[in-house]
């Protein structure tokens, strides 16, 4: 009858025949497969050194044999997946600002740069709750909300001005206030294309409500929007259409000036330069 350290040797020995059945089993794939290439992005993925370690091996293994993504894009795919659930418009779900392209003349480039660098900065700053991302159709404001949501790094949701006030409207709609919760509490809001559709006494009542209680908690919240933050008079009198517009309190505006960020796109549309 074995004694215990015997038991433990003849486990020991064991296992360390296993491990080299299996080691020497990866490095005859090794030979076969002279090199491992991510299915996705195509990137190498371990030595072809026939003598590499079990650990190398085995991530050549994964490459090759059952074709698993690299490390890179299993968090790019993480990261897309993320960005999904929270509501991102497809067409935008690879946005980073790593990935932000200058466009148009080289005259606008500084600034596109800044509007970057500006927007990526607003997502470390915890005294600015509001950033208001204002241009024409086309300017990136969308592609630049997306990588704020990234970068944020916490829950989010993403919702479109128009989405918000048909849904808001629907009779049948019979989770309205936990939709509503959901909008006010969410570490990041994102509401799209901000003043696209006409709000009514009603439902400026409820986006005062959303915009006051993030206020009050601290809560970031991002803006994109064809209107400017702040319209001025003409000389004429008159004023255009601005984004408290769509308040019924005035005192919306004392709230948020001082802390907002308002980042102006005033260059010409990238889908427009694209199609020439």
């Amino acid at each position: 009858m074995m004694t215990t350290q015997e038991s433990i040797d003849s486990l020991l020995l064991s296992a360390m025949e296993k491990a080299g059945e299996a080691e020497d089993h990866y490095r005859s794939e090794l030979k076969q497969h002279p090199t491992g290439r991510c299915p996705q992005c195509g990137v190498p993925g371990v030595p072809t050194d026939p003598e590499a370690t079990v650990t190398q091996s085995q991530r050549f293994r994964r490459l090759v044999i059952v074709g698993e993504l690299c490390d890179e894009c299993k968090a790019e795919d993480s990261a897309r997946d993320r960005l999904k659930r929270y509501g991102v418009e497809r067409r935008n779900l690879h946005a980073t600002f790593d990935g932000w392209q200058r466009s148009g003349s080289s005259d606008h480039w500084e600034r596109q740069d800044a509007a970057a660098q500006r927007a990526r900065d607003w997502c470390h700053d915890p005294e600015s709750l509001l950033l208001y991302l204002g241009g024409r159709s086309g300017t990136g404001k969308g592609y630049l909300a997306a990588a704020c949501v990234r970068e944020h790094g916490q829950s989010a949701r993403w919702v479109d001005h128009a989405q918000l006030i048909d849904e808001l409207h629907a009779a049948d709609f019979a989770d309205k206030n936990d939709y509503l919760v959901t909008l006010k509490r969410c570490p990041l809001l994102v509401i799209n294309e901000f003043g696209r559709k006409k709000s009514t006494d009603t439902t400026r009542e409820v986006l005062f409500g959303i915009f006051s209680y993030r206020y009050d908690q601290q809560l970031k919240t991002i803006v994109t929007s064809n209107f400017p933050f702040r319209a001025q008079h003409t000389a004429q009198g008159k004023k255009s259409a601005d984004f408290f517009e769509w308040f019924p309190e005035r005192e919306t505006y004392d709230r948020f000036a001082n802390v907002t960020d308002v980042i102006r796109l005033t260059w010409g549309s990238y889908r427009n330069q694209a199609q020439r």
